[in-house]
């Protein structure tokens, strides 16, 4: 029963994508585009350059990380903290210098260090301006390499972020990458637009406010913090259910 439930799951799965895969090259064809150009841009959106570069998605790009060998040691021994290392990215051949790198994720970095004993496949973020100021790739102030983890299909977000541009959600921009750590292969990731301002800019002109919630625990049904909410710069903490934290860009 579980094989016969499994090799159905599989066939809808693909069948699904097959359809996904069809719809979006008779989108393209019809309107001449190629790639994410015009299937990111919903309707109250703004083109932007990057776009059309490390997110035109009729390939795979290339990225490679250039970090010194004890900076890299240090970040594969102490992943769970997070911490900000300065190195260089090289994106399809083009060397940005002294962008800053760290790990992110919550259950599914714990889930690499615990299931994966010594693994270094985590996601990671990038930030082009962290050391040289106005610094961007393009526009894109940051950028995050999704490790992809627990989906064996590496499709399941590519599909559902292409499936909310469709209907016209403003959702992050996508692109699968192949990475290398100095020089040496670390696997296909999946390539995302950082929810900051550069996704502001592109989908509302740069208006509004994004709120991230730090904590993947929110008890009580809720996010009443007692009334006791304190701002400190452009961040809001909330000290009662278990330290969370929104930060407003």
């Amino acid at each position: 029963m579980k094989i016969k439930k499994r090799f159905g799951q599989l066939l809808f799965f693909l069948l699904f994508a097959g359809i996904m895969i069809a719809n979006g090259l008779t989108v393209a064809q019809s309107s001449g585009a190629s790639g994410n150009e015009d299937a990111n841009k919903g309707p109250t959106e703004n083109t932007a350059e990057y776009a059309a570069l490390l997110f035109e998605d009729t390939r795979i790009h290339e990225v490679d990380l250039i970090i010194s060998e004890e900076d890299w040691a240090d970040l594969v021994q102490n992943a769970m903290l997070k911490t900000k290392y300065k190195m260089d990215i090289v994106i399809d051949g083009e060397r940005f210098q002294d962008v800053s790198c760290n790990t992110k994720g919550n259950s599914s970095l714990w889930g690499v260090i615990r299931k994966y004993e010594g693994s270094s496949r985590f996601s990671l973020r990038i930030g082009f301006g962290s050391h040289i100021k106005h610094q961007t790739y393009h526009g894109l102030c940051k950028m995050e390499l999704n490790n992809i983890y627990g989906d064996s299909s590496c499709m399941k977000n590519a599909i559902c972020y292409d499936l909310f541009r469709k209907a016209g959600v403003p959702s992050p921009l996508s692109s699968y990458v192949w990475l290398k750590i100095n020089g040496k292969d670390q696997g296909l990731y999946l390539a995302l637009e950082d929810l900051g301002k550069s996704f502001l800019e592109r989908t509302a002109g740069g208006e509004g406010v994004l709120y991230k919630p730090e904590s993947a625990l929110l008890e009580h049904g809720g996010l009443d913090c007692g009334g006791r909410i304190k701002t400190e710069k452009k961040r809001v903490h909330c000290h009662e259910q278990g330290g969370y934290r929104f930060e407003t860009v």
